[in-house]
């Protein structure tokens, strides 16, 4: 399906998932979280695992036939009219237009074709980029909450980190972040705002 911003969209498929092992990683250390860590063993374990919610559905984000991205809703409820937004890029097409695009695409598809009435998300603190482009999309912000993230360990992610340790909290083996929750209506999107 081609996007009139120019982006080709598709369920996402495990050969979508084996163009993954070939992305750019992200070197700076706020963003590793991002980087897809799985291996050509792991691929379809991965595909399964993502793909096996009846309430997700996610796509691939093409370039020349090949996968530069995925996105997807999560807990998508008929019933409340809501669903979870997310979206992950290759490091190689950032600053290219590609995530707008990709979320006008998602967007859509959630207000028209799902018939939602509300479109959740919640990014990191630190993801300046993306709360951005959220704010520009027609997002606001709800509140925040405490989740669990996988961060690195070392001195080089401790100092990357530093910042941001009065919204973070170790518990145990794990660390919780205060993440930002945003919310963006139907009509808010329609409207244009």
């Amino acid at each position: 399906m081609r996007d009139k911003h120019g982006i080709d969209v598709a369920p996402l498929e495990e050969t979508h998932v084996r163009d993954f092992l070939t992305w750019t990683d992200y070197e700076d250390p706020l963003f590793s979280v991002y980087n897809f860590m799985e291996d050509e063993d792991t691929v379809g374990d991965w595909y399964r695992w993502k793909t096996k919610g009846h309430r997700d559905q996610y796509f691939a984000i093409l370039e020349a036939g090949r996968a530069v991205g995925y996105m997807g809703l999560k807990h998508i409820s008929l019933i409340t009219r809501t669903a979870e937004v997310g979206i992950i890029l290759d490091r190689a097409v950032i600053d290219r237009g590609v995530g707008r695009a990709a979320m006008h695409w998602l967007l859509n598809y959630g207000f028209y074709t799902l018939g939602l009435e509300r479109i959740l998300l919640e990014v990191l603190p630190w993801n300046g980029r993306a709360i951005h482009l959220y704010a520009s999309l027609g997002f606001e912000r709800m509140g925040r909450a405490f989740r669990r993230v996988d961060l690195p360990q070392g001195a080089l992610y401790e100092a990357a980190f530093a910042p941001y340790r009065k919204q973070m909290r170790t518990m145990g083996q794990f660390c919780v972040v205060s993440v930002h929750q945003m919310e963006l209506t139907k009509g808010r999107w329609r409207r244009g705002i």
